[in-house]
């Protein structure tokens, strides 16, 4: 007998996500994952989690509540006519870590995690998710609009920024290591 698991569950399972949390966002690197991840499942988050590792290690974890006066970030920014860079990102003392999807037609690569130290790139890597699964936020966390006054965040853990992250720099790289 074959058990289908639901296409939620299947799409996460490289997540570094609990049995009590949802996927927002999830980014495959090789051995390395990055996960974006809300408790409760259901209901109003009451954390959101950023996990980077494997299932055998986790490197880094960065929450935020309610209570503990942290908070994620994010933006929306179109660096070409038919591309746009949606962001969400968290800063822990002088480093940024940024998650990326694109969206349209003119993408050199589905996403990217970057890790910013003021303005220097400390890493730059490509998401490598299959195509079933690519990494892009969920639109019960974010919605990003075609037009700036149709974005918004859809929880208080995660508050729309007017700031622009170097998402131009982060995605040209890919496009000239193809040459384009």
């Amino acid at each position: 007998m074959v058990l289908l698991a639901p296409f939620s569950a299947m799409a996460s399972t490289d997540a570094l996500c609990g049995a009590d949390e949802t996927t927002k966002y999830n980014c495959l690197m090789g051995e390395n994952v990055a996960s974006l991840c809300a408790a409760p499942d259901s209901g109003e988050t009451q954390m959101l989690t950023y996990r980077f590792g494997t299932k055998e290690k986790v490197e880094l974890e960065y929450s935020a509540t309610p209570d503990n006066g942290k908070t994620f970030f994010a933006f929306s920014q179109q660096i070409d006519p038919r591309a746009r860079i949606n962001q969400v990102w968290f800063d822990r003392g002088s480093v940024r870590y940024l998650m990326t999807e694109c969206s349209g037609g003119n993408c050199v690569s589905d996403g990217r995690l970057s890790v910013l130290r003021g303005d220097k790139v400390v890493m730059n890597a490509e998401c490598r998710n299959p195509l079933s699964a690519p990494p892009s936020f969920s639109r019960d966390l974010v919605q990003f609009g075609p037009r700036r006054e149709d974005a918004r965040s859809l929880s208080r853990l995660l508050k729309w920024e007017e700031a622009a992250n170097p998402v131009e720099e982060l995605y040209q790289t890919e496009s000239k290591k193809r040459g384009d």
